[in-house]
């Protein structure tokens, strides 16, 4: 089978338990819908389904610092909703550091972010004397061919 199993366990946490999340808020929002006619309240969990669904795809950043070396270590999906949050605390690095942005615990790794990790190293490399390497991707493997195609964890 060719493609991306988005919802695979050993990426994003138990599955099962999303699921059955989705499928509860679903069951409710149809309840609520067509049996009690609580449009409003069904358009209200709807919302609770689309929020907590947004929040499982949160990018989790540990910076550790020592000496010249600064290394953040991503996990979770590193994916283009978080590059906001991402870039705001990449702009808090110190200058000048050898920055290296570990990949090995993140489950996917997007192209988008990808393109922009070469942005930020290279404006970063410019403006302060430093450098930043990507490491932790040689567990991961490609969707396709493309130089800059989203990465999955193996």
């Amino acid at each position: 089978m060719n493609g991306i199993r988005a919802g695979s366990s050993n990426r994003f946490g138990s599955s099962m338990v999303f699921l059955l999340i989705h499928l509860a808020l679903l069951a409710a929002v149809v309840f609520l819908f067509l049996f009690l006619d609580q449009k409003l309240l069904a358009i209200a969990v709807m919302i609770i389904d689309v929020v907590f669904g947004v929040m499982s795809f949160q990018t989790r950043m540990d910076v550790q610092e020592n000496g010249d070396d600064v290394t953040v270590k991503f996990s979770g999906p590193v994916v283009f909703t978080s590059l906001i949050t991402i870039r705001s605390q990449m702009d808090k690095l110190p200058e000048g550091k050898n920055v290296t942005l570990d990949m090995s615990d993140a489950g996917l790794f997007d192209h988008t972010v990808r393109e922009k990790f070469q942005d930020i190293a290279d404006e970063y490399a410019r403006s302060t004397g430093g450098t930043v390497t990507v490491i932790g991707i040689d567990n991961h493997r490609a969707t396709n061919k493309h130089e800059l195609a989203t990465l999955v964890r193996a």
